[in-house]
């Protein structure tokens, strides 16, 4: 709609769902555009502007290359957590919404045909959620036999031992794990909705099935010392993930945790008008029990070296080389991290 107005030099006020400066330069809104339920009306995205080879996922999330992503849904079911944009009042409204299965079929014998690809990897902030839904896919991938190995997303409170069998059957070879922390008092404050038990388990049962975890917590959370966030980084040892990530309690605008956040009683929000920051990188909230930012990222980095170097995960890396592309995949993280870590040095 917006670009036939533009085109033909029309109203671009009659378009809902956008903002636009008027002739006075005042910056107007036009209103939330209509929520539509039904996903399967939209055609399947083209690829055909992009060279699939220069896109390459990070090294932990991909085996067999040439990848690309899919999304299945949108919204989400649980929308409680307090630090995701999808707990925002906004996203609530418009519900939880995903592509029927035969639809999620249709386009990977698409991608496959038309590109070659041999893995997908999945993009959905929750692909778990609904388990029926999953189950399902599940059969379909298996009855098509399409060779299509695929990760994704996922609440650990939807986990269970024989649908994990049943992804990896599926072609499903990676998990990712919103786990957050090691403290159960801190899962209550951000409403996560799992236990520390629930958290081993999904991992356990993952792995039991053949299925490799990458795991995601947050350090400076309102409430933590920094006794509960070494207590966190303990936990993540404890778990034997495949790939551990730790990231800094980031208050986006619009959701719950930054509202707590701003009120004072958990810490000091620092707020400095400088969006760049917004990269659960950088310290922009630090709890009252910390004497500083770099006491934060201290613990932060001291989490990466104790969970990375340990001989065990070198051994378990170590065991899980299959194939000269293994090899590669190891050496091009060992790059990326490389980079990584000078590129944090240089924006502290």
């Amino acid at each position: 709609e917006l670009v036939d107005m533009l085109e033909f030099k029309k109203d671009v006020s009659q378009v809902t769902g956008i903002y636009y400066r008027n002739a006075q330069g005042e910056i107007v809104s036009t209103g939330y555009r209509p929520v539509v339920q039904d996903l399967d009306e939209f055609p399947i995205p083209s690829r055909k502007f992009f060279d699939l080879e220069k896109y390459i996922p990070t090294p932990n999330q991909y085996r067999r290359l040439p990848a690309t992503n899919m999304i299945t849904g949108r919204g989400c079911s649980y929308s409680l957590c307090t630090f995701c944009f999808e707990s925002t009042e906004y996203v609530r409204e418009k519900g939880y919404r995903r592509i029927s299965v035969s639809r999620a079929i249709e386009e990977i014998k698409y991608l496959k045909q038309a590109y070659g690809i041999r893995e997908v990897v999945f993009w959905d902030d929750e692909f778990l959620m609904g388990g029926d839904w999953v189950d399902q896919f599940c059969d379909a991938m298996i009855a098509e036999n399409l060779d299509i190995l695929w990760s994704c997303y996922g609440k650990v409170n939807y986990v269970r031992p024989e649908r994990m069998k049943k992804m990896r059957k599926a072609g499903c070879w990676n998990l990712f794990f919103g786990l957050e922390s090691g403290n159960q008092e801190l899962l209550n404050i951000i409403k996560k909705g799992q236990t520390l038990d629930m958290m081993r388990n999904a991992v356990k049962w993952a792995h039991e099935a053949g299925i490799e975890v990458r795991g995601s917590f947050i350090l400076g959370l309102p409430g933590e010392t920094p006794e509960m966030g070494r207590k966190t980084v303990d936990f993540a040892l404890t778990l034997d993930l495949d790939y551990g990530q730790f990231n800094l309690a980031t208050p986006f605008k619009g959701t719950s945790m930054y509202d707590l956040c701003k009120s004072g009683k958990y810490g000091t929000y620092n707020d400095d008008g400088d969006f760049g920051k917004y990269t659960t990188c950088s310290v922009i909230f630090l709890p009252k029990d910390y004497q500083s930012p770099e006491q934060l990222l201290q613990l932060r980095d001291s989490g990466y070296r104790k969970f990375y170097l340990r001989p065990k995960y070198w051994w378990l890396k170590l065991r899980s080389i299959h194939s000269h592309e293994d090899i590669l995949r190891y050496w091009r993280g060992l790059i990326f991290l490389m980079e990584v870590r000078l590129l944090r040095k240089g924006e502290y």
